[in-house]
């Protein structure tokens, strides 16, 4: 598991599989002996939903990519760090997300949000087709004409819910190179920040991944946040600069500092994901291999929302103060503004299982601590989580990212899915009618 937290989770068996048949084996082997069964990937779940006392069914030796007649296909326990090193070789691409070590299954099934999706899409907006072992053990290939239903609720409608998913096929995009931006402000410069960004960030072309992020590297009392505008621009380098001289004439203050690097494909993903300087092999977690230096977080709690609108200067303002609060020595603190619209809301809302279609921004608040620390002080940093999701709630739209899963939530099914919840239900009823697959969160 990616969060240390869940480790303490002991199944009864973990079956590490290497194709297909072997899923659909272990399928039929939990459903004699009635364990409860859950597939794992990668092992991202923000709620720990890829581990169970009963069966869990490990896909991340099935990592196999093959590229060519104009697809990349790719087995379910591929990361995309390692996807990319397949396809960046050949100028092609899959837009995907944000993390190294998180698996392609687990990030396409509740969409695909990241770096190259307003410029490119969702990954599940290049998903052509989807290997699934399902409930009875049956292994079927779905896609627009075969079991299309199945085919539309596995683009979005989240992982562990319709079956096991082993392999997908993706429509690749060409790329070349990234040229990647930062501009940093003074604190007490952000309520102007914030507000001047989101008037330039939705106005910004397709090309433009921008990205706003408050951080403290330690909440001790006293710590100043750090305010940072940066993301990629995947268009000509040149025709930055003046974008980036309209952000600062909308915030009204010059930044403290700047930055930007046009650099190949590979090395601008690789800053992205934290991995600037390493090898592939290197930019896994601890564990995974032998050269793996990606460390695993020992505590972690993330909220968020998606907004339909920007939030005006008094919700900035109401945000950042929260953000302050409740300070505590030794914790790590993130709140994100992620850029969707461009391609990403050219899709109808009811195209896929994917909902979000009409969001300027998803706004999250997060916080981890890389050591064990006692109960006490997880507790604290939960509270402040939920503190600034309170206040949230107030300035962003009643939905969330269904790959960011929040356990908390009472009102899950109308957060992630929308108006798209009860056609997902029907599909849950006719491929799993005796809801093998079950968590909290299930579809039902």
């Amino acid at each position: 598991m990616a969060d240390l937290e869940f480790s303490v989770t002991r199944p009864q068996a973990i079956v590490h599989c290497r194709s297909a048949e072997d899923v659909a084996e272990a399928i039929r082997f939990a459903q004699a002996f009635g364990l409860p069964t859950v597939p794992r990937s990668g092992g991202h779940s923000f709620a720990g939903y890829s581990t169970t006392t009963g069966l869990v069914v490990d896909v991340s030796r099935m990592n196999a990519v093959t590229v060519g007649d104009g697809l990349v296909r790719s087995e379910a326990g591929t990361q995309i760090v390692d996807l990319y090193d397949h396809t960046l070789p050949h100028g092609l691409a899959v837009p995907t997300g944000w993390c190294p070590t998180v698996g392609i299954a687990g990030l396409a099934l509740g969409g695909g949000l990241g770096l190259e999706g307003r410029r490119h899409g969702l990954t599940i907006d290049h998903m052509v087709y989807a290997k699934v072992v399902l409930a009875d053990g049956r292994i079927v290939r779905c896609d627009e004409q075969h079991d299309p239903e199945l085919f539309w609720a596995l683009r979005g409608g989240g992982g562990g819910n319709f079956g096991i998913v082993t392999e997908l096929g993706f429509r690749p995009v060409a790329v070349d190179a990234m040229t990647n931006y930062a501009l940093n402000w003074d604190w007490p410069d952000a309520v102007a920040v914030l507000d001047g960004w989101q008037q330039w960030a939705v106005s910004t072309p397709d090309g433009m991944t921008p990205v706003l992020t408050v951080e403290l590297e330690d909440a001790a009392p006293g710590a100043q946040p750090r305010l940072t505008v940066h993301g990629a621009w995947l268009e000509r380098p040149a025709d930055l600069k003046p974008l980036l001289e309209r952000l600062v004439k909308l915030v009204g203050r010059d930044p403290a500092s700047s930055s930007q690097e046009t650099v190949p494909y590979a090395d601008g993903l690789k800053h992205w994901f934290g991995c600037d300087g390493m090898t592939t092999a290197e930019c896994h977690t601890v564990g995974h291999n032998p050269e793996a230096k990606l460390p695993r977080v020992a505590f972690a709690r993330a909220r968020g929302n998606f907004c339909t609108a920007s939030v005006p200067t008094e919700g900035v303002a109401a945000l950042l103060t929260a953000f302050e609060a409740q300070r505590r020595a030794g914790q790590m603190r993130n709140l994100d503004f992620l850029t969707l619209g461009g391609a990403i809301n050219r899709v109808p809302a009811d195209a896929t299982a994917f909902v979000h279609r009409n969001s300027r921004y998803y706004l999250g608040f997060a916080v981890g601590m890389m050591e064990e620390v006692p109960e006490a002080e997880q507790q604290a940093a939960a509270d402040w989580v939920d503190h600034c999701w309170a206040e949230l709630q107030n300035w962003s739209a009643p939905y969330t990212y269904q790959n960011f899963v929040d356990p908390q939530l009472t009102d899950w099914r109308e957060r992630y899915y929308g108006v798209n919840y009860d056609r997902l239900a029907r599909v849950r009823a006719a491929y799993d009618p005796h809801h093998f697959f079950r968590f909290p969160q299930a579809i039902s």
